[in-house]
């Protein structure tokens, strides 16, 4: 944890609110979108970049690292640096897998396992994923399959993943977030209240107002 103190931040706050609503608003704004930017651009820089076709979609997270507006107001305004929905195992890269697995991960681990079993006996019987496609279209039984694994195989049989398969159920932790901000916020906090305070400069000198 790190602590900054700026000296002289309740005189910049009033001097701030004593400005109009508008420039108010677009002085916090301009300012933190524009810091925000760099945070966020060192961040996307910092993460990880898997290699095809070990990582289908190899780029994804780094593209995935954005910076949202939330909201503002007189006196306020608030950014967010975020991943996209489509990046969101950016929190399984920041944090690592692993630990404590749920009765509902467990079981779904389980059943992976034994429709991998079942996929291999198949085989084994001669029975080919065209004809396990055609068997579920037609709803055509299979002797030994239950409807629901018939579902299951069918899924695989089009190259599709099951629940609880093909995923890195351990992975160490490899953070990128949490070692940019570290290293940033005391640059990114006196960054803005300077910025804050050559907008009040101005803005009291155009206006004549101090």
């Amino acid at each position: 944890m790190m602590t900054v103190t700026v000296v002289g931040l309740a005189e910049a706050k009033a001097r701030l609110l004593a400005m109009s609503a508008a420039s108010n608003q677009r002085v916090l704004q301009m300012s933190l979108e524009r810091r925000g930017r760099v945070v966020k651009d060192m961040i996307a820089a910092k993460a990880p970049v898997g290699k095809a076709p070990r990582d289908p979609h190899p780029g994804r997270l780094r593209a995935g690292v954005v910076l949202n507006y939330l909201r503002g107001g007189v006196g306020y305004c608030k950014f967010v640096v975020t991943v996209t929905r489509l990046a969101y195992y950016g929190v399984f890269q920041e944090l690592g897998l692993g630990g404590k697995v749920s009765a509902r991960t467990a079981k779904r681990y389980a059943q992976y396992e034994f429709s991998k079993g079942v996929q291999a006996g198949l085989r084994q019987r001669g029975i080919t994923p065209e004809e396990i496609i055609a068997a579920k279209l037609n709803r055509t039984p299979i002797p030994g399959l239950s409807r629901r694994e018939l579902r299951r195989q069918y899924t695989l049989a089009k190259g599709r993943r099951l629940q609880g398969g093909g995923r890195r159920r351990s992975m160490a932790a490899q953070p990128f977030f949490r070692p940019v901000r570290d290293f940033v916020r005391n640059w990114f906090i006196t960054s803005v209240f300077n910025d804050v305070w050559t907008a009040i400069a101005a803005e009291e000198a155009r206006t004549g107002k101090k």
